[in-house]
């Protein structure tokens, strides 16, 4: 069976329901009815559980001009609604094609307040919300006598914005960090940071230099 037939006789019983429940409701028949081979003029659309007649927005093929004038002059109760156009599928991004910065980084800080210190940064590249050069990455950062500093950040080329916070809220030892990548002449990733915490100790800054073993 054709999509054609399958698409008339759908259009044939939906028209004879509408015939039957106004009958039934002692209403007079919709006006469409009367109008020669409205049938091919027609389509029909889902509407939440139900499907319903609507007026396409170019004519079909099929239909008399004639029919077609006719349906589009229906007004008041017996017009037929507009088709609704299907929705746009949704966009799909680019590929990611930046450098991916994955891996376990040997680092070497200075903190402001706290001295010199080391630490292991660990990034992982998370491909369903990286795009085109910019990358979404998880970051986590341990330090040795201080603890844990899990978080997120995102890559444009070489730079990367780094949010941290250390697991112990009550310390209120987070911040935010901005980093420059480049490869080391044994073809590793290495970056310099520098980051800024606003409510730790009345306010505190560092740098950092991390290799990628």
């Amino acid at each position: 069976m054709t999509l054609a037939v399958r698409a008339f006789l759908g259009l044939s019983a939906l028209s004879w329901a509408v015939f039957a429940q106004a009958q039934s409701a002692g209403m007079p028949a919709p006006r469409y009815l009367q109008i020669p081979s409205f049938k091919q003029c027609l389509a029909s659309q889902q509407v939440k559980t139900y499907r319903v007649l609507c007026l396409p927005t170019d004519k079909p093929q099929a239909c008399p001009q004639g029919s077609w004038d006719a349906l589009g002059r229906l007004s008041g109760h017996d017009a037929i609604p507009a088709c609704e156009a299907p929705a746009a599928p949704a966009s799909i991004a680019p590929a990611f094609t930046g450098p991916d910065y994955s891996g376990t980084y040997d680092c070497k800080g200075q903190d402001s307040h706290e001295g010199p210190y080391d630490g292991t940064v660990t990034l992982a590249l998370i491909p369903a919300q990286s795009t085109g050069t910019q990358g979404a990455y998880s970051f986590k950062l341990d330090v040795p006598g201080y603890g844990s500093y899990p978080g997120h950040a995102a890559a444009q080329g070489a730079h990367m914005g780094i949010f941290f916070a250390l697991t112990d809220p009550s310390t209120k030892d987070f911040g935010t960090g901005i980093a420059t990548f480049e490869k080391s002449a044994k073809g590793k990733w290495t970056f310099n940071k520098f980051y800024y915490e606003p409510e730790f100790k009345g306010g505190n800054h560092g740098t950092e230099v991390c290799v990628q073993r």
